[in-house]
């Protein structure tokens, strides 16, 4: 995973967690239809896809991203804007557990900001 510096936060939104850049190649899973996307930034408490194809799962759905770097991780979709898509974690998930893990292994220097 590429990360880098935090992600600017629009004016008047407020984020819970500090978001890092990513490029990871991701494969999106939902009810059994699998898409290619990259993660665009993440944090332990979500990320922002981008996918390939037209893909637009509700809001509430839980996606499975799989990706080589963190494993696969479980997610609900938050909301579907520009073909971008934001899920989130549930706090007390494995896949907070996973994201959070690759950090400390992988970007030490990243994992003392989150």
């Amino acid at each position: 995973m590429q990360a880098s510096s935090q992600v600017a936060i629009p004016k008047g939104e407020h984020r819970r967690a500090v978001r890092i850049n990513s490029r990871v190649l991701v494969t999106v899973e939902l009810q059994g239809r699998r898409v290619e996307g990259k993660i665009l930034d993440i944090s332990k408490t979500g990320l922002r896809l981008e996918v390939r194809e037209i893909f637009i799962p509700p809001v509430g759905a839980t996606l499975i991203i799989r990706c080589a770097q963190i494993g696969a991780i479980e997610g609900s979709v938050r909301w579907i804007k520009n073909g971008k898509i934001g899920v989130s974690f549930g706090l007390n998930s494995n896949s907070v557990a996973k994201v959070m893990s690759y950090f400390r292994q992988v970007h030490p220097e990243i994992f003392n900001k989150l």
